[in-house]
């Protein structure tokens, strides 16, 4: 994602909080604090602390994330929460696009 895109998505997020990301988030029945880290990993990768991650957010096209670069940023988040990627998972698949993660 070209910077001039991503300081547009960024001015138009700014201020956003991580209440109504998780909020959004829930209905998954996933751990609060797996959803604390991915919000905080993608506001790192933005450079942006009030950046407002939404739940819908395409990785690819909003945050630039695919390939090496996702599989990068689901290992650090694993390990944030204590966890760890199995060996034979280490090799995921980029979806088609239209798709969402």
């Amino acid at each position: 994602m070209g910077i001039a895109k991503s300081r547009a998505i960024i001015r138009q997020r700014r201020g956003g909080d991580l209440s109504g990301y998780i909020e959004r988030m829930k209905q998954l029945e996933v751990s609060e604090r797996i959803h604390v880290e991915i919000s905080e990993f993608l506001r790192r990768w933005m450079r942006a602390p009030a950046f407002d991650v939404r739940s819908e957010d395409d990785m690819f096209a909003i945050y630039g994330l695919g390939g090496e670069d996702l599989f990068d940023a689901i290992a650090t988040i694993a390990d944030s929460c204590g966890r760890r990627i199995p060996a034979q998972t280490n090799k995921i698949r980029t979806p088609p696009e239209g798709d969402r993660i």
